[in-house]
C-alpha cells in the first residue's frame, strides 16, 4: 500500500476523499470498515491503481485482495445477528387495532380517531424513525384507553370485553348467547296461559311463558329410520347423531332405553309400539309421550315462584300416584222435553297395565247429590225410583237392566267379608254400568271415592274413572293428567294451591307396588322431560312479575 496507494491516497492528498494512510493499526481499520468493500471492488475490476500509475505484481494484488476478503468476513462474523440500532417505537394504527382485537376478542377499532401514519423513505408505515409520538397523539391514546375501559364487563371470575358499552346491551348479549344455545337442542313453544297447561284460577289466567321443548318426533324418526343399521352395528349412535344434527348424548340415551329388556310400567308399551313402528309413525310415538308428560309435570307462573302457596320452580315434577281418589261427575240439567231420557254412567276400574293381581278396589258410598235436595246413594236408586213412580225401562228384561245397581252388590267384599253398607268392592278390570232415570239424575252430581281394599288390595294398582256411557278402554295403563288450582283470594298472591289428577294410579300406602310405580315414573321423567328450559328467560305479560330474569335449564 505504501508503494502503490499512498502516493495518491495519503492523509495530505486524499484523492477521491479516500485516506488510506490513517489505517496504521487494526483498530483504525475496523473503525473504517465501510471503506474496504469499495477497495476490494476497485482491486477486483482493475480500476486501482489507475493504468497510468505503477502496477503491483499479480501476486501482490492477490495478497491484498485475499487479506481484505478475510478481514471483511471476520468483521461480518463479529456483527452476525446484530440488526444494528433499534428505535423504540410505538405501534402503527393498524398494529394497535389488531393488538387490541387479539387481547379483547372484540374489534373495537380504537385508532379510528388517530391521525394517519406517515410512510418513511422506504415506503413503510412501520419504520421506527417514522412513528413519532406527539403530545396531541399521546392524548388520543389516553382517550382510546378510556373508551376501551368502558367496554369491560366485570364477571364473577374476571372480566370480558363487549362490542357495546351499556349494561342493557351486555345483558342482551348474554341472553342472545343463552337462547342460541337453547335453539341448538330445543324447539321453542309458547305454553300460552295457565289453563292450557292445567292451571286453574291463576290470577286471570296469567301467561306461563316460552318452553324449550325436546324435538321428540325428530329423535323417534331417526331411531326408526336407522333401527336396523344401529342394531347390526353398521352405524354408531354418534355418527347418526352427527349426520342428522342431533345430540349424541340424548340419542344414545333414547336408543338404550328403547332397546333395553328390563321391565318398566310406562316404557313397556312405548317399546312395543316402537318395535313395530315405521319412520312415518314418529309423530304418533311423540304424541304418546306428550300425553304422559301432562300428568308428570306442572308449569307455574314465574311471578309466583317462592311465594307462599306458589310453585318452587317453573316446571315441577309430580307423581300421579294416590291412595284415595275422589271423583265427581256432574250430570247436566235436563233440556226441554228430555226429562224422561235415561242417563247412563259407568264406574270404570282398569288394571293399570301390570296385571290384576291384588287389584280389588272399593267404590266408597257412590251417591247422587244436589244443593237443597237429599243425597241418593246408588244402592237406593231403584227404591227411590220406584217410590217416585218411575217407569221401568222398556228394554229391561231382568233386574240387571233396572235403574241404579243391584243392592246385593253392596256391603261385601269378593271374599265374603263385610264392607260398608253403601260401598261396593270389585276386581279390576271392571266396568259398572249405571242407568238412571232422567228426572231423578238431571242436575245432580255423582260423587264417590275409590281406594284399594285393605285386605285383598294391599299390593294392587288400578286406575278409576267415572264416564258417561261406556268407556273406550277397559284395560291397560291410561295417561294421567294433572291440574293445579290456586285458591281464589283478594290479595295479589294465592296462599294455597291444590294439585289433582285425572286417572291417577291408585295404590296402597307404603306398598311395594307404589315404590315400583314411582321408580318407573321417575325413569320416564328423566328420559322425557316436558321441557328442557325456560326459553323466555325474561318473564313478561304476567299479571304481576317482580322477577327480572329467570333461568331454568337443568332438566
Amino acid at each position: 500500500m505504501d508503494q502503490f496507494c499512498l502516493p495518491c491516497h495519503s492523509t495530505a492528498l486524499r484523492v477521491g476523499e479516500l485516506d488510506l494512510e490513517r489505517f496504521a493499526t487494526l483498530g483504525e481499520v475496523r473503525r473504517g470498515a465501510t471503506v474496504w468493500p469499495k477497495i476490494l471492488e476497485k482491486l477486483g475490476n482493475g480500476e486501482m491503481p489507475p493504468k497510468y500509475s505503477k502496477q503491483p505484481a499479480p501476486e501482490q494484488r492477490k495478497e491484498l485482495r485475499d487479506w481484505a476478503e478475510r478481514y471483511l468476513r471476520a468483521e461480518a462474523m463479529v456483527d452476525a445477528g446484530d440488526p444494528g440500532p433499534v428505535v423504540l417505537r410505538r405501534l402503527n394504527n393498524a398494529e394497535y387495532n389488531y393488538t387490541i382485537r387479539d387481547l379483547t376478542g372484540v374489534d373495537l377499532n380504537p385508532a379510528r380517531e388517530f391521525p394517519g401514519d406517515s410512510a418513511a423513505g422506504e415506503g413503510f408505515t412501520n419504520t421506527g424513525n417514522a412513528l413519532a409520538m406527539s403530545p396531541a397523539l399521546l392524548s388520543k391514546y389516553l382517550d382510546a384507553a378510556k373508551e376501551l375501559a368502558r367496554h369491560a364487563v366485570l364477571m364473577p371470575d374476571g372480566f370480558r370485553f363487549s362490542p357495546q358499552a351499556t349494561r342493557r346491551d351486555w345483558t342482551d348479549e348474554i341472553l342472545t348467547q343463552i337462547r342460541h344455545l337453547y335453539r341448538e337442542f330445543a324447539d321453542t313453544e309458547d305454553l300460552g296461559v295457565g289453563s292450557a297447561v292445567g292451571n286453574v284460577n291463576v290470577h286471570t289466567d296469567t301467561r306461563i311463558g316460552l318452553a324449550g321443548r325436546l324435538p321428540l318426533e325428530k329423535y323417534f324418526a331417526v331411531t326408526l329410520a336407522e333401527r336396523d343399521a344401529l342394531s347390526r352395528g353398521g352405524k354408531t349412535v354418534a355418527a347418526v347423531a352427527r349426520d342428522r344434527g342431533l345430540s349424541p348424548k340424548y340419542l344414545g340415551t333414547l336408543w338404550t332405553s328403547l332397546t333395553a329388556s328390563d321391565s318398566s310400567l310406562l316404557l313397556n308399551g312405548l317399546r312395543s309400539r316402537w318395535r313395530s313402528a315405521k319412520p312415518q309413525d314418529a309423530a304418533r310415538l311423540a304424541a304418546d309421550v306428550a300425553a304422559w308428560q301432562k300428568g308428570l309435570w306442572t308449569f307455574g307462573p314465574v311471578g309466583l315462584i317462592g311465594r307462599r302457596g306458589g310453585p318452587t320452580r317453573w316446571m315441577e315434577p309430580v307423581n300421579p300416584v294416590v291412595t284415595r281418589h275422589s271423583l265427581r261427575f256432574t250430570i247436566p240439567a235436563a233440556g226441554d222435553g228430555k226429562e224422561k231420557e235415561d242417563v247412563v254412567l259407568s264406574l270404570v276400574a282398569t288394571d293399570a297395565g301390570d296385571g290384576n293381581d291384588h287389584d280389588f278396589v272399593v267404590w266408597q258410598e257412590p251417591r247422587l247429590i244436589a244443593d237443597g235436595r237429599p243425597d241418593i246413594p246408588l244402592r237406593d236408586v231403584r227404591k227411590v225410583a220406584n217410590d217416585s213412580g218411575s217407569v221401568r225401562p222398556a228394554a229391561a228384561t231382568s233386574d240387571a237392566a233396572w235403574w241404579g245397581l243391584d243392592p246385593a252388590l253392596f256391603g261385601k267384599q269378593p271374599n265374603g267379608n263385610a264392607l260398608d253398607a253403601a260401598s261396593l268392592c270389585v276386581r279390576a278390570p271392571s266396568v259398572i254400568k249405571i242407568r238412571l232415570p232422567g228426572h231423578l239424575a238431571a242436575g245432580r252430581t255423582l260423587v264417590t271415592s275409590a281406594v284399594l281394599d285393605r285386605e285383598t288390595g294391599r299390593e294392587g294398582s288400578v286406575q278409576v274413572d267415572v264416564v258417561a256411557g261406556m268407556p273406550a278402554s277397559t284395560s291397560g295403563l291410561l295417561p294421567s293428567e294433572v291440574s293445579v288450582t290456586f285458591s281464589k283470594v283478594t290479595q295479589v298472591f294465592s296462599d294455597r294451591r291444590d294439585v289433582t289428577f285425572s286417572r291417577p294410579i291408585l295404590v296402597a300406602e307404603s306398598s311395594t307396588a307404589r315404590q315400583r310405580i314411582e321408580s318407573s315414573l321417575d325413569s320416564f321423567r328423566s328420559l322425557f322431560p316436558a321441557a328442557l328450559c325456560f326459553n323466555q328467560i325474561v318473564p313478561v305479560d304476567e299479571v304481576l312479575t317482580l322477577t327480572l330474569f329467570y333461568r331454568e335449564d337443568d332438566h
